[in-house]
């Protein structure tokens, strides 16, 4: 997981893992957000319908830049690589046609 120093920046004060967990999110949220104003601002969000979905579940600590992985399962057992119902669970938002 990596993102622009800029966005790590944002959480100086929070531990190295949080920098690059918190400031991929945000860098993630910020772009998001742009394709969505796109959508306003040409008029096409009248007819389109956007979907954001997430893989499963959180990372666990098995490859070599996991010590930086986050995330949480919520109480409940599983995350990626597990075969735990729990694992194949996937957040999503949507937003569109009203």
């Amino acid at each position: 997981m990596d993102c622009a120093p800029k966005y790590r920046a944002l959480y100086a004060d929070r531990t190295e893992s949080e920098h690059y967990y918190c400031g991929t999110i945000t860098q993630m949220a910020e772009q998001y957000g742009r394709r969505l104003d796109y959508l306003d601002r040409t008029g096409l969000a009248e007819n389109t319908i956007v979907i954001f979905t997430s893989d499963n579940g959180p990372e666990p600590h098995l490859i070599p830049w996991s010590e930086r992985a986050r995330g949480s399962a919520g109480g409940l057992r599983g995350g990626k690589h597990s075969f735990w119902r729990e694992a194949f669970a996937c957040p999503q938002s949507s937003a569109g046609l009203a």
